[in-house]
């Protein structure tokens, strides 16, 4: 199971950390989704989800982070991290 988790993560620091720049993203999805990772200790915290559409018409997932419900300043750092990452800010 370990190997399982460690392979995981691998993956999902590699796509935390890909270059955004070549995406021709014409719309952004953003939403938060609450899933039940950590229901024994009772937090509530949202998956910040961002989709884009691009001019192809093709919807690719952009980011994902972990935000505590919602707030403004997790929104703030998730739109920060896809500006740092190349995303053109003429989206926002």
């Amino acid at each position: 199971m370990s190997r399982v988790t460690e392979a995981l993560w691998e993956e999902y620091e590699a796509f935390s950390e890909r270059d955004l720049s070549g995406f021709d993203v014409v719309y952004l999805f953003c939403d938060g989704i609450y899933e039940s990772l950590r229901q024994q200790a009772q937090m509530n915290e949202a998956i910040l989800v961002t989709w884009g559409i691009l001019s192809d018409g093709r919807k690719v997932l952009i980011h994902m982070s972990l935000g505590n419900k919602e707030s403004r300043e997790d929104w703030l750092e998730h739109m920060r991290d896809m500006v740092r990452r190349g995303l053109p800010t003429r989206y926002y």
